[in-house]
């Protein structure tokens, strides 16, 4: 099966899911599928913050959102799509519109306050225009999901026959 037919199925898979099934699909896909069901994820109201914020610090914001590609918004169609996952992704969090969670982050790729702030002033760019909430910056605690049963972000059961 492709990308595009796993993706369709992926995301009629998951309308009929939850949180705990789109933070399994976050934890585990391979980026090189495409931005699409990630994208989708991320519009979700009911959007875990340890979902979202794995999904943030995985995008490389630091590239998307401080670096040359939030200027020219990319070049190629997986750039533009991990760029407007980066920048929906902020937007979201910064207008607080991601409720309180309860997952924990399975990840240890965020970036601290400070040197969040230092790539800002590094990139010539207002710190306080990418300034994050602090839960952004530190391991978010609470229930461990499962990821077993996943493969590169997609149910074992795609591939059962």
């Amino acid at each position: 099966m492709d990308n595009e037919t796993l993706n369709e199925r992926l995301l009629g898979w998951m309308k009929t899911r939850g949180p705990d099934d789109w933070h399994r699909v976050v934890s585990t896909y391979n980026w090189d599928n495409g931005m699409r069901p990630l994208l989708w994820i991320a519009r979700q109201p009911q959007l875990d913050r340890a979902t979202a914020h794995t999904m943030f610090w995985l995008t490389s914001p630091e590239w998307f959102l401080l670096g040359k590609l939030y200027r020219d918004g990319g070049r190629d169609p997986w750039e533009a799509g991990e760029r407007e996952l980066c920048v929906t992704l902020f937007d979201r969090v910064r207008s607080g519109s991601i409720p309180e969670g309860a997952f924990s982050t399975d990840h240890r790729d965020f970036v601290t306050a400070e040197r969040w702030e230092s790539y800002a002033l590094f990139k010539g760019a207002d710190p306080a225009e990418f300034r994050l909430p602090d839960w952004m910056h530190h391991e978010i605690a609470g229930r461990v999901v499962d990821l077993s049963g996943m493969d590169e972000g997609y149910p074992t059961a795609f591939f059962e026959n």
